[in-house]
């Protein structure tokens, strides 16, 4: 699997299954290939098997809720994370990962509360500032959204995410000249960047140009 060559390293778990049907190390690596390769449902089944065997281990209980998460199965991945995050509170990626789920089933006081235990214990985590930046602006609390954007790119200059949703919130505020500058950029370090041409459509929308914002949203739907 480290070298890069995921179908033999399944051929290889396959055949360490078949002798012993309940070899953790084997199901909890199948599950990561069969995730990595698209194959959720399989991925789902490898895992779940693995908690079956040990069900104190926070790493598969993170790549359970992360598959489960892809399957748009939120309420179910959630309950995974809770379980990895009471197993490992030390782990900064799994209070930023179980904050999405939250946000995703529109709980946004708890993602909050989520993401700020991330960057509580990974203060320069850029990740979970952009997290908690959108979960912010969707509780409609802009300004503390602005300044978790702000934290954000001076952590990753190079977050074209962190831009985008910066610039979009700066739609909102109606700046729209600054707005442009910020959706600018996050499309100078990533041009297929769905969101941010979208964005980039709206601002020029409001605007009034309405040749450039045709443009813009034409392209979001053609790299979406």
């Amino acid at each position: 699997y480290q070298r890069g060559d995921p179908a033999h390293a399944r051929q290889l778990c396959d055949q360490v299954l078949l002798t012993q049907p309940r070899h953790f190390d084997a199901l909890f690596l199948k599950g990561v290939i069969e995730a990595q390769t698209g194959r959720l449902l399989d991925a789902v089944a490898c895992f779940e098997r693995a908690v079956a065997i040990e069900a104190k281990h926070a790493a598969v209980r993170f790549q359970l809720g992360a598959a489960l998460q892809m399957l748009e199965r939120h309420e179910a991945a959630l309950e995974h994370w809770d379980r990895a995050v009471a197993l490992n509170p030390g782990d900064a990626r799994a209070h930023d990962t179980r904050g999405n789920a939250l946000a995703d089933i529109k709980r946004y006081d708890e993602a909050i509360a989520s993401y700020r235990k991330a960057i509580a214990l990974a203060p320069d985590y850029a990740d979970a500032y952009n997290d908690l930046g959108v979960a912010l602006t969707k509780a409609k609390r802009h300004d503390e959204a602005m300044a978790c954007y702000d934290r954000a790119l001076m952590l990753d200059p190079g977050f074209a995410e962190a831009h985008s949703a910066r610039g979009a919130l700066l739609i909102v505020a109606k700046q729209l000249n600054e707005a442009a500058l910020s959706i600018e950029r996050a499309l100078a370090i990533d041009p297929a960047n769905a969101p941010a041409h979208f964005n980039l459509g709206l601002a020029a929308q409001a605007q009034g140009d309405r040749v450039r914002a045709l443009q813009a949203l034409s392209r979001a739907f053609e790299v979406a």
